[in-house]
C-alpha cells in the first residue's frame, strides 16, 4: 500500500469513528471526551472517534468502510494492522482501546490513531490491557496538534511543547493555540529541525517530574548547539496543565503560568 492510500484509508475510518462515537453503544466514551473537552462541538472539532470491541459491530464498521472504498475491508485493514492474525482468529488491533484519537502530520494527514482504553487502572493490570495503543508510524518526525497550531507558532513566533495529547487539547481549547505535544516527554532532533520551520522561541510545559526534568534537560542540550530560545514555563502548584486548564474554566494566558 502506497503512502496516500493509506492516508486516505485512515481519514475514512476516522470519518466512520468519529460518527460511531455518537452511537449509543459508545455512551461511556463520549462521556469521558465531555469531561475533558468543553462541548460535542470539540469532540467533532478535533475528529474523536470510536472503534466497536465485538465482532457484529467491528464487521458492520469494516462493511461500511467498505462501501465507501469499494474495497475489502478485511484486506485492508489487515494491511493497515488494524486487524491481525491472532491463532486462528483475526482480532481487532484496539479491541481494549476503543476511544480512537488521530494523528495528523502537519499538513493534515492522518498518519495513525492512538486507542484509549477506559478501563479502570486495576483492570488493566489484570488484563494485561496498555492504557493507549499506538498504531506505528515514524513519530520522532512529527509533532501532535502541529497541524492545528503551526500558524499560530508562525503569528505569535512561539511555541510551547506540553506532553500529552490532552494537554494539548485543553491548551489549544483555552487560548494557547500555539501548543504541540510530544506523546511523551523527549523532543527528538527531527522534531527540533521541525520546529525551527516556524520559530526559534521554545516555551516549554512539561510535567513536575523525573521524565519531565529529563525532557527538560534534553531540550537545554539542543538549545545549546542550534539557535533556540528555550523558557520554562510552570503551572502554579505543579499541577497538571490539563487539570490547571479545566480547574480555570478553560480560560488561561501565558501570565497564568510562572516560569
Amino acid at each position: 500500500m502506497n503512502i496516500k492510500d493509506k492516508w486516505s484509508h485512515l481519514k475514512v475510518i476516522s470519518k466512520i469513528a468519529n460518527e460511531w462515537l455518537h452511537r449509543p453503544e459508545a455512551e461511556k466514551e463520549l462521556s469521558y471526551l465531555l469531561d475533558r473537552v468543553p462541548s460535542k462541538e470539540h469532540v467533532d472539532r478535533f475528529n474523536f472517534g470510536y472503534f466497536p470491541p465485538n465482532k457484529n459491530s467491528f464487521t458492520e464498521f469494516m462493511d461500511e468502510f467498505g462501501s465507501i472504498t469499494k474495497e475489502n475491508p478485511t484486506d485492508v485493514f489487515e494491511e493497515l494492522n488494524i486487524v491481525y492474525p491472532y491463532y486462528s482468529k483475526k482480532k481487532s488491533f484496539f479491541q481494549n482501546n476503543t476511544l480512537l484519537i488521530p494523528f495528523y502530520d502537519v499538513y493534515g494527514n492522518v498518519l495513525s490513531f492512538s486507542g484509549r482504553t477506559l478501563c479502570g487502572k486495576e483492570e488493566q493490570k489484570e488484563k494485561k490491557i496498555s492504557k493507549y495503543k499506538h498504531l506505528s508510524f515514524e513519530k520522532r518526525y512529527h509533532l501532535f496538534g502541529l497541524n492545528e497550531s503551526y500558524k499560530n507558532i508562525i503569528k505569535k513566533d512561539s511555541v510551547i511543547i506540553v506532553e500529552g495529547q490532552f494537554d494539548f487539547y485543553s491548551s489549544f481549547i483555552s487560548g494557547l493555540n500555539n501548543c504541540v505535544a510530544l506523546c511523551g516527554s523527549k523532543l527528538t532532533f527531527q522534531q527540533v529541525i521541525l520546529l525551527m520551520r516556524f520559530t526559534n522561541n521554545f516555551y516549554v510545559l512539561l510535567d513536575e517530574d523525573e521524565a519531565g526534568e529529563s525532557g527538560r534537560d534534553r531540550i537545554n542540550k539542543y538549545a545549546k548547539k542550534y539557535d533556540m530560545n528555550v523558557t520554562r514555563l510552570k503551572v502554579p502548584g505543579n499541577k497538571d496543565i490539563d487539570d490547571f486548564i479545566k480547574e480555570s474554566r478553560w480560560k488561561i494566558s501565558m501570565s497564568d503560568l510562572v516560569e
